[in-house]
């Protein structure tokens, strides 16, 4: 039996999912989850590297193509993303991490 194809719509949502990407990991994965749920769930992780500045805006870009693709978008802050990130920070370092936050 063939895979599922993807309707219009949800050809339409990949496109928006992985345009303007150097590259697309998981396509598949992508694929199953806009057939199987009609969505896809994500978290966009960032963490600054010294106060934010107007780079840091860049990002909104993509995430409006997730938005318009109906993802749900979930957004991580630096601290989040040092947990999330295969626990690679201690807590004790978290502190020192969230103070390029206080102006």
């Amino acid at each position: 039996m063939p895979p599922p194809t993807l309707t219009q719509e949800q050809e339409e949502q990949f496109m928006l999912i992985t345009r303007n990407l150097a590259e697309t990991l998981g396509a598949d994965i992508i694929k199953n989850a806009l057939i199987q749920k009609g969505t896809v769930d994500l978290y966009w992780g960032t963490a600054t590297t010294g106060k934010p500045h107007v780079g840091y805006l860049v990002p909104l870009g993509k995430i409006a193509d997730f938005l318009k693709a109906k993802c749900r978008v979930s957004r991580k802050t630096k601290n989040e993303a040092c947990i999330l990130n295969g626990q690679k920070s201690v807590i004790l370092n978290l502190r020192p991490c969230s103070s390029s936050y206080n102006a």
